[in-house]
């Protein structure tokens, strides 16, 4: 057997699974949106940063490139490196000359980019004035050297190809540093040169400029987006030179740049690294170099912490609301429903057929309210008249009880005056009591059992023996009975009070010789059988149709003309087999009625 739902439970339930389905797709489509805009607006404050960091660097460039220039155009300096003065003293005011020279054009405009930082100058050898210089090939002091030994280093030649453009690089015995360095040139030869004059004779120097590499920390510290954001510093050879922390691998670095180049992304891009994502942006700076920015996902997953709980709390609230709400329209809808399952439950236990308050809606449980209270209303009705007809049957019992004074006594009485009749040859009255006792043991034995319909034609046969015997009523009686129909069942003495309501009210009162006829047949799965009797005309169709359906004050009433009565008749017919049998009384041409009886097959 399966367990018991009630309405309210499945409705509220139902209600339940709607509200929290949507607010969790509402709440999950709103995080994603959140999620989508928030990392937006991390991509785009990337963007601004690494911006920031573009011109932070590019302004540190411009400052060298301008200093070096200033170095580039100067005629003292020039002046100096090209005399053929070879006095000590000249030469050692000469040196002071230019650092004094070179404070004012590189120390001063450097020291708003860098805090600490180191200019050599590598004098041309051929001048008469690099006479007056050490040589040296490293970079451990700053100041005024000749380039006897310098210009063989890879970094040297590579500055004259530059040919006065700047050239950066890093020295593996200063790792720490950066460098950068420039041809200083005789701009007076500089026409010659262009004319095609000895391009040497024009090269006074090289200048190289070199800082620690965490003054590129200072450009950028200020930029980090999230606490663990990297930034790193590519060389034109996209070989790193600077990183941001220490917790960046050059080999995690590898990978994921590896990744950014191959999908050929410009500015941002979502890279992997050991289930790791990472958000990459990288800028190019003037010098050809690469400032390039890692953001790990889980530290914007972090940032999201306080709307994820905005988010998670609201989803909460609005799923506990949801409930709430579910439970009230439930109880709303479910309430009605609920009080007439009450009343039905109460009628089957407590036998309870009182009809219940409509509900004021229109809908349909109003409906069900209406056709519960009609349907209630159409049961008592039943109900009474179900009660009449056990007062009825027991009354018909008992009268029925009264009449059988030991049947079994009146069978031999009568069969014994019927042998008497036949010994002294007297055959009508052994024809009429033979009739009798058949009569009487047809009535009396099982009066409740369905008889085939021949059985009750052959009671009818002898009943009109007996009346046209014993009261000496002459009439002609006719039979049209369907062989087919004779087999069906039907319920004792119901042809008798007909074919006897047909003698007394139709033949005796007809003018001459009277008619009865007697038919039977099977019309759409219906039995139709008749009684027509001629009669006076004065017999009213409508009034006797009327009394059969009208309810009698007593038994009295309805047995007024003997026997079971006309009215019985009919409504034992329909007790049996519903409203749709029964009796009905037709007019007929002959000055009397027909009545008919229909019933199932």
């Amino acid at each position: 057997m399966k367990r018991f739902v009630g309405i309210h439970i499945k409705i509220s339930s139902l209600f339940m699974a709607a509200f929290v389905a949507i607010i969790l797709i509402s709440s999950t489509v709103s995080y994603v949106r959140f999620s989508s805009i928030y990392r937006e607006r991390i991509v785009e404050d990337l963007n601004q940063i690494m911006i920031k960091n573009q011109i932070n660097i590019d302004h540190m460039i411009d400052g060298i490139d301008q200093a070096t220039m200033l170095v580039y155009d100067d005629k003292t300096i020039t002046d100096i490196l090209t005399s053929t003065s070879t006095d000590y003293l000249t030469n050692y005011k000469n040196k002071e000359l230019i650092n004094n020279q070179l404070n004012k054009y590189i120390y001063v405009p450097l020291s708003n980019n860098f805090t600490s930082y180191e200019i050599i100058f590598y004098v041309n050898d051929t001048m008469p004035f690099a006479r007056s210089l050490s040589a040296s090939n490293n970079f451990q002091f700053s100041g005024l050297f000749s380039d006897e030994q310098a210009r063989n280093a890879p970094w040297f030649r590579q500055t004259m190809r530059k040919d006065g453009e700047l050239y950066w690089f890093q020295d593996n015995d200063n790792s720490n540093r950066i460098f950068v360095a420039r041809l200083i040139k005789n701009s007076q030869l500089v026409d010659e040169i262009r004319r095609g004059g000895n391009a040497d004779r024009a090269n006074l120097g090289v200048i190289v400029i070199n800082f620690d590499i965490s003054q590129i920390h200072m450009q950028i510290k200020s930029t980090k987006l999230t606490d663990k954001t990297q930034v790193v510093l590519l060389n034109e050879n996209d070989e790193m030179i600077y990183r941001q922390g220490s917790s960046l691998k050059p080999e995690m670095f590898e990978s994921i740049y590896k990744q950014y180049l191959k999908a050929g992304q410009s500015t941002a891009y979502d890279v992997s690294y050991e289930d790791q994502a990472y958000i990459v942006n990288v800028r190019e700076i003037k010098n050809g170099w690469k400032t390039v920015s890692l953001i790990p996902q889980s530290d914007i997953s972090e940032q999201m912490g306080g709307i994820t709980n905005i988010i998670v709390t609201a989803t909460v609230l609005a799923i506990v609301a949801g409930i709430a709400l579910s439970l009230l329209i439930s109880t709303r809808i479910s309430l009605p429903i609920r009080k007439l399952a009450t009343t039905m439950g109460g009628v089957q236990s407590k036998n309870s057929m009182e009809t219940i308050v409509v509900p004021q809606s229109n809908d349909e449980v109003g409906i069900l309210y209406v056709n519960y209270n009609r349907m209630i209303n159409r049961i008592n009705e039943l109900m009474g008249d179900v009660y009449q007809s056990g007062i009825k049957e027991k009354d018909a019992e008992l009268k029925a009880l009264q009449a059988q004074i030991n049947p079994h006594f009146l069978y031999n009485t009568l069969d014994s005056v019927n042998w008497m009749a036949l010994g002294i040859g007297a055959d009508e009255i052994s024809e009429t009591i033979s009739s009798l006792a058949n009569i009487l043991r047809y009535s009396i034995k099982d009066p409740n059992k369905l008889v085939p319909i021949f059985k009750e034609v052959e009671q009818i046969k002898h009943y009109i023996a007996i009346r046209m015997i014993c009261y000496g009523a002459e009439f002609d009686v006719s039979y049209e009975l369907e062989p087919e129909a004779l087999g069906f069942l039907m319920p004792k003495l119901i042809l008798q009070p007909l074919v006897e309501n047909a003698i007394q009210h139709g033949i005796e009162k007809s003018p001459g010789k009277g008619r009865i006829a007697i038919a039977g047949k099977l019309r759409e799965g219906v039995i139709v059988l008749t009684v027509d009797n001629s009669g006076d005309g004065s017999s009213d169709v409508n009034a006797i149709n009327a009394y059969l359906t009208a309810k009698p004050t007593s038994l009295r009433d309805e047995d007024r003309d003997g026997g079971y009565g006309i009215p019985n008749v009919h409504q034992r017919i329909q007790l049996l087999y519903g409203k749709p049998y029964g009796l009905r009384y037709e007019p007929n041409a002959d000055g009397g009625v027909k009545v008919v009886v229909t019933l199932p097959t």
